[in-house]
């Protein structure tokens, strides 16, 4: 198992945002994370990215215990994230930026065939590489955000929000471009996601989250079949009280 979370609680002050996380997430899969807003989604991703610490339980990357890290030992070891809200460095040109994606690396070699792959999956950040990042479209720096992540070489990419704020067109721009990442490269990938239809219809596993808690967790395609999940994320009523989130019994598909 590459990523295993076991108990992870995260408080903020006195607030619980992860109550009791237990997940993993396999090499070489695409796997999502589903919830409403103040689910504690990104708190997750914040959490294994060693932005926040969590207060109690045991996140391992590879076997090895990495809660409590830094975050640039974090990146170190593998693990690299793209924030919610894309959040590049806007005085900074498009080539800049995916050169500051690659800071910690020296070889020269890797770095430019890296950029080359970057600038193949987005010809547009090619055409723009000396432009402002400030001055680009949200999609172009959804692409951006996403390219400078790569720049890091992960074993492990995270991505918070990948869709917030774009077109349908470019929503399905961004995850043609987050599949190809993992057929090619073979790049294992954690996606946190509102848009429950699209991150069901382009990962291999997931996991619910609702109030900090983990409620369900299986193969998409089980999800995609629950009828609690298709009412509740998917918009499709099945009999029962539409909007009722009525998670009966917590069971995990294999």
């Amino acid at each position: 198992m590459l990523l295993e979370l076991t108990n992870v609680e995260t408080w903020y002050g006195p607030i619980p945002a992860l109550r009791g996380v237990s997940l993993s997430v396999s090499a070489g899969e695409i796997v999502t994370v589903l919830g409403a807003n103040g689910a504690g989604k990104s708190t997750l991703l914040r959490t294994i990215a060693g932005l926040v610490d969590p207060r109690v339980g045991e996140i391992r990357f590879e076997g090895r215990a990495i809660h409590g890290l830094e975050p640039d030992a974090v990146v170190r070891a593998g693990i690299s994230l793209v924030p919610e809200g894309r959040q590049v460095f806007p005085l900074l040109s498009v080539a800049q930026n995916l050169e500051m994606g690659a800071f910690s690396r020296r070889d020269k070699d890797g770095i430019a065939e890296d950029r080359a792959r970057v600038f193949a999956m987005f010809p547009r950040l090619e055409e723009r590489q000396r432009q402002a990042s400030g001055l680009l479209s949200g999609g172009e720096q959804q692409m951006l955000a996403l390219g400078r992540a790569l720049m890091t070489r992960p074993k492990l990419l995270m991505l918070d929000e990948p869709s917030l704020g774009l077109s349908p067109r470019l929503v399905a721009e961004i995850f043609a471009a987050i599949r190809q990442i993992n057929e090619t490269i073979g790049m294992t990938i954690l996606v946190v996601e509102q848009n429950a239809r699209v991150a069901l219809a382009n990962a291999h596993h997931g996991h619910i989250l609702e109030l900090g808690r983990v409620v369900l967790s299986g193969s998409t395609a089980a999800l995609s079949d629950n009828p609690d999940v298709r009412e509740a994320y998917l918009g499709i009523r099945e009999g029962g009280i539409r909007g009722q989130r009525r998670w009966r019994r917590r069971k995990t598909w294999r």
